[in-house]
């Protein structure tokens, strides 16, 4: 009977949310420890929904009166005089450490540009998609993720340019239902995109570049805001014949022999391959740009959502969502920002400050970023003690010698930044920070 209880509640939970039901969310994210399952990805590829035409039926419009939310916390002021093009550049599983000349020459050049703001320890707010992306456009912890996605409260990022005459382009390479962006990040666009054509994903990178071309030739009088999120580097799939392969290269992979004494770099190998792949279409990218006469007309920002991990702590971690070390959470951040002189930033920084930084400074947002994020000014060192970094079901706590991971049962784990035990304790002062920070938008 339990059994039967479990499977049918799960089948409800799926069938509901797959076709938009905004309350089935508000309910099951106040049951503890309940992780109810989702097949949005599934039941569209099976053509038992249309993903985009539920998000967008009358019936499922966003009614804020009966959220939980307070987001923001006061109305918005914005003085925009100048309109510059905001376009996001995102590599899925792209780690800090693989952006360089050999890798990703083409976008490490852009690190000498007269305007390139280089962030050289950046962190996601997420070691997966989900808390990677949402962290990015709303600049709030993941944890809010259930409580956003069944109000349908689209960031504040979106909903200021698009009362600003701004168009939106947003394009994934990956789907953009799993996780489901379409019911809060990307909410409030109409006729949003939420799948690309291709079989591979390399094939898909391709067909996204030329999407955004297109749209690029129907909206060359206005502005836009623009999104590119590459996949073929998370699936470590480039083209069969791509050339050059990193080597020793591992042709096919077989996850079934990762193990604690699997040899890395084969496999690393075609990872920087893929890596290496996107790069290309990148260039492909920022030359288009370039030509239609918008690049220096445009904050370009290019980052990505997580690392990914290969055995680095000999603890038998292989790709992402499993810790909170660096290998996961640190990723690349380099901003093309026109009218900014170049520089190098050493300090810390974190995705929750981006968006808020671009409201503040490019939009003359006059609110105070905690009205609205968790973040601060990219531009502005200190205050960052500590990140919080989610995953699928929990979160930690980043500190410059320690990582707190916490578990969905209530206990926590103090660890060094390798995971070894650690004898540091949890600070109290960070412990109700950390709580300030996951509570403050709820009513």
């Amino acid at each position: 009977m339990i059994l039967i209880s479990f499977l049918s509640a799960n089948a409800i939970h799926v069938w509901f949310d797959a076709h938009g039901n905004t309350e089935i969310r508000g309910m099951t994210r106040h049951l503890p420890l309940y992780q109810p399952a989702t097949a949005v990805r599934f039941m569209a590829k099976q053509g038992w929904i249309d993903a985009h035409q539920v998000n967008q039926q009358a019936s499922l419009k966003r009614n804020h009166s009966n959220s939980d939310l307070s987001y923001p916390k006061a109305p918005f002021l914005t003085n925009i005089s100048e309109q510059p093009n905001i376009i996001f550049i995102a590599i899925d599983a792209w780690r800090a450490d693989t952006f360089d000349r050999d890798t990703t020459p083409n976008t490490f050049q852009l690190t000498k540009d007269k305007n390139a703001q280089y962030f050289k320890d950046h962190h996601s707010g997420g070691n997966v998609t989900k808390g990677g992306i949402f962290s990015l456009f709303y600049a709030l912890p993941p944890t809010y993720w259930d409580a956003f996605t069944a109000a349908q409260q689209a960031p504040v990022f979106f909903q200021t340019l698009q009362n600003a005459g701004y168009n939106t382009g947003i394009f994934g390479s990956g789907p953009l239902i799993n996780p489901s962006f379409h019911r809060n990040v990307f909410s409030s666009i109409e006729n949003l995109t939420t799948m690309t054509e291709g079989d591979t994903a390399s094939q898909r990178d391709i067909q996204m570049v030329s999407n955004f071309q297109t749209f690029l030739d129907q909206n060359q009088q206005e502005p836009f805001v623009g999104f590119l999120f590459f996949d073929a580097a998370h699936g470590y799939a480039p083209p069969e014949d791509y050339e050059p392969k990193f080597t020793p290269y591992w042709d096919r992979v077989d996850h079934i022999k990762l193990g604690p004494d699997f040899d890395p770099v084969p496999y690393k190998n075609r990872y920087k391959t893929a890596l290496h792949f996107v790069d290309s279409q990148i260039k492909n990218v920022i030359e288009d740009l370039k030509q239609r006469d918008l690049y220096n007309n445009s904050i370009i920002i290019i980052t990505s959502d997580h690392g990914e991990e290969f055995n680095e702590t000999k603890l038998n971690y292989w790709g992402h969502g499993s810790n909170f070390t660096p290998n996961q959470t640190q990723v690349p951040l380099l901003i093309i920002w026109p009218e900014k002189s170049a520089q190098t930033i050493e300090y810390r920084t974190s995705h929750y400050d981006i968006v808020p930084t671009l409201l503040q400074e490019a939009f003359k947002v006059t609110e105070p970023m905690e009205s609205y994020s968790s973040g601060h000014s990219l531009f502005k060192e200190g205050g960052r003690d500590w990140l919080l970094v989610h995953s699928y079901f929990n979160y930690g706590v980043i500190m410059k010698d320690r990582i707190i991971t916490t578990y969905p049962t209530g206990q926590y784990e103090v660890t060094d930044i390798n995971l070894q035990p650690s004898e540091l304790p949890m600070p109290a002062a960070t412990t109700i920070e950390v709580l300030n920070e996951i509570s403050q938008f709820y009513k």
